[in-house]
């Protein structure tokens, strides 16, 4: 029995082991996305995608007055659909004096929605590629489209529903 339990406590070792492999294959997953204390405002379009994306990724409390300083948006993102991801990775595609392009892709796990009877949790595996716009406001970057719903990090709503 004792030499059962000591392959048994191998193998799971082994396979944690393997996930941490897997996990820092992927660009930019959990320890690369917590969020930056940023004494100063992003000067680069893709530094701007880049907070947005870190502080969408946590979610968390006053989510709406933590974002919006990097939009142009007059409102939140809407909540009725919240997109779960392992991580992402920002790059700059095109930047003229004024208007620029920042790719984004993410790393989907799945989503969560409201429906009639109440929140549905949908496994959606995929890479998802946005394309942000951006528009230089008052000589700072601020992102003009698209207005996602949020994509939060897997873990938070996990921890949510323990």
């Amino acid at each position: 029995m004792k030499k059962k339990h000591k392959i048994i406590t191998f193998i799971l070792i082994i396979m944690v082991i393997f996930l941490v492999q897997i996990t820092n294959k992927i660009p930019g997953i959990y320890a690369e996305q917590r969020e930056k204390t940023l004494d100063t405002y992003p000067a680069t379009p893709e530094g701007v995608v880049e907070t947005y994306c870190q502080v969408d990724f946590n979610g968390g409390g006053d989510y709406w007055n933590r974002i919006k300083k990097y939009t142009v948006w007059e409102d939140a993102p809407g909540w009725d659909t919240t997109i779960l991801v392992l991580g992402y990775n920002v790059r700059k595609i095109k930047e003229d004096n004024n208007r620029a392009q920042v790719i984004v892709e993410y790393y989907t796990v799945g989503e969560y929605y409201w429906d009639a009877i109440g929140p549905v949790f949908k496994e959606i595996k995929k890479k998802e590629v946005l394309i942000f716009k951006l528009i230089k406001k008052d000589k700072v970057w601020k992102i003009e489209n698209p207005q996602e719903p949020p994509h939060l990090n897997d873990g938070v709503l996990i921890l949510v529903e323990i």
